[in-house]
């Protein structure tokens, strides 16, 4: 392996474990602020993360903005296991014998939760699209057509991954 290819590596290896505990943390003060806003102080739902103000859905109705928390929650959710799956493959992936049966699993499993996570962003999409025609401001992304690409991605890199598999076996049968 060259030089830049292991630097890139390193850096990958050591990126993986940052972006899932961000994403983690980003659900749980998700997940408090939610909390907050809907069994302590209603006007917590201005200012959820970030600067996320779903005021608006809450002065509309408390069961449509319990409804896009909860999708919001499960996409974040999703988002951290699919950050921490990735950090199990840069963890575990041999580059010398890099087709292994542990390693084919977790990118099939990424490429579903990645596919369930774009089904539910689609769905997060078009309920929220349906309230902003009604005039209440959702001012949230579920990044869902970007989901759906990266998990046709993983799915195919999944495939490649087992036909490297049977090769690699082949090629330990002829020697």
């Amino acid at each position: 392996m060259s030089t830049a290819t292991l630097r890139t590596w390193q850096i990958l290896q050591g990126i993986t474990p940052v972006v899932f505990f961000a994403l983690c943390t980003k659900t749980g003060t998700l997940l408090i602020s939610i909390g907050i806003s809907l069994f302590r102080h209603p006007t917590a739902a201005s200012d959820l993360y970030l600067g996320l103000d779903l005021s608006g859905l809450m002065a509309y109705d408390r069961m449509h903005y319990e409804i896009i928390a909860a999708l919001l929650l499960l996409v974040s959710g999703l988002k951290a296991w699919m950050a921490f799956d990735a950090w199990r493959i840069f963890s575990t992936l041999d580059m010398e014998l890099p087709f292994s049966l542990a390693i084919h699993r977790l990118i099939r499993r990424n490429g579903v939760v990645a596919l369930a996570t774009g089904v539910l962003a689609v769905i997060a999409e078009k309920f929220s699209n349906r309230l902003i025609s009604r005039e209440v401001s959702i001012p949230i992304s579920w990044a869902a057509e970007e989901t759906l690409l990266f998990a046709a991605i993983l799915i195919v890199i999944s495939h490649v991954f087992r036909r490297g598999i049977q090769l690699q076996e082949e090629q330990k049968l002829t020697i």
